[in-house]
């Protein structure tokens, strides 16, 4: 099936003519939406679940007045049935990565929570560690506080945003960082500990937890199908491209 799903594509490319695809930049993409269409092209559509996708997509845009429906449609240069036909597609895809995917989501979830646990906390670094303990000490007896002695004496970035970093997914931070974060509480102030030549001082300040939900689980499903379809259409560009190269010109 996937040799032939393959093979469509190519053909149908080649038709074309693939120089035309190539000079307008156009090859990616139109790879990507030929491949998605012959996986949905057999997907029937439940009425009522269309019914409520859509007008779920309608509320999430501000388009459930028809006014302003009116409006987005003459903007878009769209009739109401291409403006339907894009949102049937959109839900056949959508109904495909849920089936393919939904039962990989939760775990998936789970093993990578910290890309989707947002975090902002305050960070003063110096390469001087008596300087950080100085400073730690200060803020620990409200002598000073943590923003002040960040825009003076860090030596990072940070020090522009008085200290401040975030919010930010929580795996973006460094794995010290991390692993700090993850075993405490809002408002904790960390002694001064090393990352690579800089000796950190940190505050939490303050950290999202993301539960797994509905909405979550349809990202993860679509992140996981783009996925795919990338790489299938990576392989499918090679093959058009190595068959351009070998052709007689």
């Amino acid at each position: 099936m996937s040799d032939q799903l393959n093979n469509q594509i190519f053909y149908k490319i080649k038709d074309i003519g693939i120089d035309f695809f190539e000079n307008s930049n156009l090859l990616e993409n139109t790879v990507k939406e030929l491949y998605i269409s012959k996986l949905i092209e057999n997907i029937i559509v439940d009425d009522k679940k269309f019914d409520l996708f859509l007008e779920d997509f309608l509320m999430k845009n501000g388009l459930n007045n028809k006014k302003l429906f009116s409006e987005f449609l003459i903007k878009n240069n769209f009739t109401e049935m291409i403006f339907k036909n894009k949102i049937k597609r959109s839900f056949k895809i959508q109904t495909l990565f849920l089936n393919k995917y939904r039962n990989l989501a939760k775990e998936f979830f789970l093993n990578n929570k910290d890309s989707y646990d947002n975090v902002t906390y305050a960070l003063l670094r110096t390469n001087d560690f008596q300087l950080a303990k100085e400073l730690y000490l200060q803020i620990e007896g409200n002598e000073s506080n943590i923003y002040e002695l960040s825009e003076k004496y860090s030596k990072g970035d940070e020090k522009f945003s008085k200290g401040i970093i975030g919010p930010i997914p929580l795996n973006q931070s460094h794995k010290k960082i991390v692993q700090k974060i993850n075993n405490s509480k809002e408002g904790e102030l960390f002694e001064p500990f090393k990352i690579d030549n800089w000796w950190i001082v940190l505050k939490l300040e303050k950290i999202r937890r993301v539960s797994y939900s509905k909405s979550i689980e349809v990202k993860i499903c679509r992140d996981l199908f783009e996925k795919k379809v990338l790489k299938k259409s990576l392989f499918i560009i090679k093959m058009i491209r190595n068959f351009s190269e070998s052709e007689p010109k």
